[in-house]
C-alpha cells in the first residue's frame, strides 16, 4: 500500500498529456511490481522466477483485452453504439466476445499451472487478490482526480 500513493500522484499528474502517457505507463508498471512483490512477500529467488512468467501472462492478457468489441470502454456511448447495430452484427460481436472470454479463461488456467512452478498456491491466490486491489485503488484515485478537476473548473467559471 505504501507504493500506491506515489503511483497515483505520478500517474494522475501525467493524465491528458499524450507525450507522457508512455512514461506514466512505465511508472504504473514499476509500482505494480513493487506492490505485488510486497503483497506476495516474494523471496529474491521467487521474484527472479516469478516476474518473467507474470510479465508474459500480462502481455497475453492485455492482447486479449485489446480484442474487446469497439463499444467497450465507451461508457457514455456504448448504449448508442449497441442500438445502432443490426441483429446479425450484434450477434457476431457477442459471439466474438464470448470467444475472447473463453480464451481469457484458458490463459488463466494455463498460467495458473505456470505460476505453480514458481510460487505456492497460496501466493497465487494472493496474487489474484492483489491484482484486484491494485486496479480498484487505481480506478478510485482516477475518479477522485476527475471529481477534483471538475470542481476546480466549476469554481473557475
Amino acid at each position: 500500500m505504501k507504493y500506491l500513493i506515489p503511483l497515483l500522484l505520478i500517474s494522475l499528474s501525467c493524465m491528458g498529456q499524450p507525450e507522457d502517457q508512455e512514461a506514466m505507463k512505465d511508472k504504473i508498471e514499476a509500482y505494480r511490481a513493487r506492490f505485488l512483490t510486497e503483497k506476495l512477500d516474494l523471496t529474491p529467488k521467487e521474484a527472479q522466477l516469478f516476474w518473467p512468467v507474470y510479465n508474459e501472462y500480462r502481455e497475453k492478457k492485455e492482447a486479449l483485452r485489446d480484442e474487446r468489441p469497439g463499444y467497450f470502454g465507451k461508457k457514455d456511448k456504448a448504449e448508442a453504439i449497441i442500438k445502432e447495430m443490426d441483429e446479425k452484427e450484434m450477434e457476431r460481436t457477442l459471439k466474438k466476445e464470448m470467444e475472447r472470454q473463453k480464451k481469457l479463461v484458458m490463459l488463466q488456467e494455463e498460467y495458473y499451472e505456470e505460476f505453480k512452478k514458481v510460487i505456492s498456491v497460496k501466493k497465487i491466490a494472493l496474487l489474484y487478490h492483489a491484482e484486484f486491489q491494485f486496479q480498484r485503488k487505481l480506478m478510485e484515485e482516477v475518479v477522485r482526480k476527475r471529481e477534483r478537476r471538475k470542481k476546480s473548473i466549476e469554481r473557475n467559471d
